[in-house]
Formats: structure tokens, sequence, C-alpha cells
């Protein structure tokens, strides 16, 4: 049967995504407007990309159901979009959140990921792997949160050369409307299709939803959203803000997942929660994980370009140098002043920051590397060996 005997059997507002032959772009229309505004023959030249169910077709299994050994299909090792082993800051099938305050850095580090993705960049990026897109695959990126501007960060970090990559590999979608919807939940995905694309950036996830995210509807609305891209084997990176009491108030204090604006929906369907914090204007960020898919990967200071929006590192507080360099006990605190350079006086022993410190002493010390004295406080002593540098090689 052709494409155009398939469409003629369809109810006429039938959905139908088609790509032209050898084309890497999709469109959507009807079943009746592709009719109408094609022949038989010029619908020759495109390919069915939506999954269509034919009246009198048996209708597909309501569950995907597998045999229970199929968890021995899964690596055990994460797999990562951008990350080493189990340190990942994006797994494969886990949505990204970047998170913080206006006029930090987001967008100058979501765009140098993306630039990465599609070959712009080298693959890399503040000294973790970045996977590109496969090749004939795009990123979608909608621009939702004032897109010119957003344009112009981007247009910054580009080379005049990339254009053909970025005609090829970069889709953006900058008209302002509601993505994410109870009634329509498909329409990041449709959209995805069309634009061929194996990830989407969302530039920023309050402008997609039909209401405030911090009533339930348009938080669940935009999670289950995200979540049937996933489910399609499209992944998806999204740019957030913090509560704007917490932006607002006068007293700067650390952010943690707490702060994040909306309902906990949002952070509960992240894979990975990263946040981007500082003060506007000074040219430096803090990057640390907040929730991680695998192992927490060592908060970073960044210092930006604004001219050119380049990425570096400033400082890498090491948490295993810094224990066998200092070579005596230390408390959770007085670790957690080191890696966040910070008086051991200001830790906030309730803090996010202080039970992960613990945990990451409590399981050095079970891997032999660090033995624990004391009760209150109690401090951890480096007992792991040295690493001695000869010529560039590393050894113990």
């Amino acid at each position: 049967m052709n494409l155009a005997d398939t469409l003629r059997q369809l109810p006429d507002d039938y959905q139908v995504v088609l790509r032209p032959k050898g084309g890497t772009i999709s469109y959507s229309d009807s079943a009746a407007g592709w009719l109408t505004s094609n022949s038989d023959k010029e619908l020759k030249n495109y390919d069915l990309v939506t999954n269509i169910v034919l009246p009198g077709d048996p209708e597909p299994g309501e569950f995907e159901l597998s045999p229970g050994d199929l968890i021995f299909e899964i690596p055990l090792e994460v797999e990562s979009i951008w990350g080493k082993g189990q340190e990942s800051l994006w797994a494969v099938g886990e949505p990204l959140m970047i998170y913080g305050p206006t006029g930090i850095g987001k967008t100058t580090l979501a765009g140098r990921l993306l630039l990465s993705l599609i070959g712009v960049d080298p693959a890399e990026l503040l000294d973790y792997p970045v996977q590109p897109i496969k090749p004939g695959r795009t990123v979608l990126y909608i621009a939702a949160d004032r897109p010119r501007q957003a344009m112009r960060s981007l247009r910054r970090m580009v080379p005049p050369t990339a254009g053909s990559i970025l005609r090829e590999r970069l889709v953006i979608e900058h008209m302002r409307q509601i993505w994410a919807s109870d009634t329509d939940p498909t329409m990041m995905h449709r959209a995805a299709i069309q634009a061929n694309a194996d990830i989407v950036f969302i530039d920023s996830s309050k402008d997609l939803a039909g209401g405030p995210l911090k009533d339930e509807g348009p938080a669940k609305a935009l999670m289950d959203s995200i979540q049937i891209c996933i489910a399609n084997n499209v992944d998806v990176a999204m740019l957030h803000h913090p509560r704007k009491a917490t932006q607002d108030s006068g007293t700067k204090r650390e952010l943690d997942l707490d702060d994040v604006y909306g309902s906990a929906w949002l952070t509960a369907g992240a894979g990975s929660v990263l946040l981007v914090d500082g003060k506007p204007g000074t040219g430096e960020f803090k990057f640390e994980q907040l929730k991680a898919p695998a192992t927490f990967v060592d908060p970073q200071e960044v210092v930006v370009d604004y001219e050119t929006g380049e990425l570096t590192k400033n400082t890498i507080r090491d948490l295993e140098q810094f224990l066998q360099g200092i070579g005596t006990p230390i408390s959770v605190s007085e670790a957690v002043a080191h890696q966040y350079g910070m008086p051991a006086e200001d830790v906030d022993y309730s803090s996010a920051r202080y039970r992960k410190m613990a945990r990451r002493l409590d399981s050095l010390a079970e891997n032999g590397k660090v033995s624990k004295t004391g009760a209150n406080p109690r401090k951890y002593q480096w007992t792991g060996g040295f690493t001695v540098i000869l010529g560039g090689e590393h050894g113990n």
C-alpha cells in the first residue's frame, strides 16, 4: 500500500508526521491536509515517521512486558551523555536540570554543552566527555525564555565557519506557546520527531507549562511531556531557577534541592540536578551536582569569558588529594570548608552539603582509604597511600 492510500484510510484530523526522503527535518499535518496539498505522486517523495494503526488492524500491546533476565542487558556502569564512568553529569534516559539564579551562567553552560553535542565544540566540557549526537540527527532547542537574548548568547560562542553544522544539526523553536498540558502531553515529542532530534533543550522550564510550576498540575504535565520523550529515546535537558524568595533574600546562603522553584515533581523526575551559583557580573560561578545518577561529581569553580562564552576551571578541590596533603585527621565540617572554599565555622551541620560530605568520607573509610577516629566530632585521616607524579605518570 502506498502512502496516499494509507492516508485515505485515516480520519481527516489524524495527525501524521512525514519526512522528505533523504531529509533530516520532518513535518506534521492532518491526513486530509497532506492529501489536499499533495498529489499521490508528490507523496512518494516522503517517508512516514508516525507509527500508524489503521482501522481494523490489531491494537499494539497495552504493556511492554519482558522476562526478568532483561536486567542482565542493563550495563552496571552508567551510560552518560556528559560524564565518565560512574561520575555522570547527564545519564542517557534521565532528564538533566541545570538550575540557578538569573545572570550567573546557566545559558552559557547549556550553550557550551549543546555545541559539544552537535560537534561545533570539542566533545568535552569542564574535563568531562560529551557524547555527540548521531550523524543525521539534531538537537531541538526550545528557546522560550527571551529567545533573542539566548540566541545572541549562543552566537558569541560560534565561529562563522560553523554555519553548515548549525544548519544540519541544530533546530531552534522560538514561538512561545504551551508545550506541556494534561490534555496534550505528546507535543514536545511530536516536535522532536519533526526536528529529527535525539535531544531536546528546554530554555526554560517555567515558560513551557500552562500554569505556575509550583502547582501540581502544570508541574506534572511538564514532567509527563519530558517522560514521553525519554520513553521514545529522546533525551531532555532543562534550564530552571530557584524560588523567588531565595533570589530576593538579603542574605546569601547556599542553594539546595529544596530551593528549586516549583513542585517536587520537577526534581523527582530529574536524573541529575546541576547548580550554577555565584554573584552576577563577577565572571565566575560555582558548579555543583545536587542530584546524581551514580557517584556525585566534585564541585568546581568556573571562570566565564563574557565576550566569547569560554568556560575554564578555576580550582579543582580534589578531596582525596586534599586528605593526602594535609596528613592529619579532619572533621566533616573541615572537609566541607575545603571543598566549597568557606570558613569551617560557617558550615551548616544540617545542610545537604554536610550530609553528602559525611557519606563520601564514610565511603572512603569503607574502601580502606581513610581511618575514622573519635565520635564528636568524628575525624578522618588518609591511609590509602600517596600519589607520586613522575613525568606525567601517576602511581601509588
